[in-house]
């Protein structure tokens, strides 16, 4: 997380709204690049990866849209809980432990 991006100014009109989508959005960021380097590189390796798979084809779209849109709904459901907690700091306590 960049440190500018972090810091809120005291009289934003909605703080906690600013805070929850910094943090949700760094979540799908990373998501975001997991997913891409989780497409990537097994179609790279097809070959070498048929060996290990049984009843599966080794650039299968279904088995990469549905492990892609179950990586996604677990970083929102993980992600959503820090962003909560970020959320309902107070922008004061926050600056003070600084």
């Amino acid at each position: 997380m960049r440190p500018d991006s972090a810091r809120i100014p005291l009289s934003a009109q909605r703080p906690r709204k600013h805070v929850f989508k910094i943090v949700l959005r760094h979540g799908i960021a990373l998501a975001g690049v997991g997913i891409v380097v989780g497409v990537i590189v097994p179609l790279a390796m097809a070959r070498l990866l048929t060996s290990f798979l049984y009843g599966v084809r080794p650039r299968d779209p279904l088995t990469f849209v549905a492990v892609s849109v179950i990586l996604a709904a677990s970083v929102m459901g993980a992600s959503l809980i820090p962003a909560r907690r970020a959320a309902d700091t107070n922008p004061l306590e926050a600056l003070r432990m600084e």
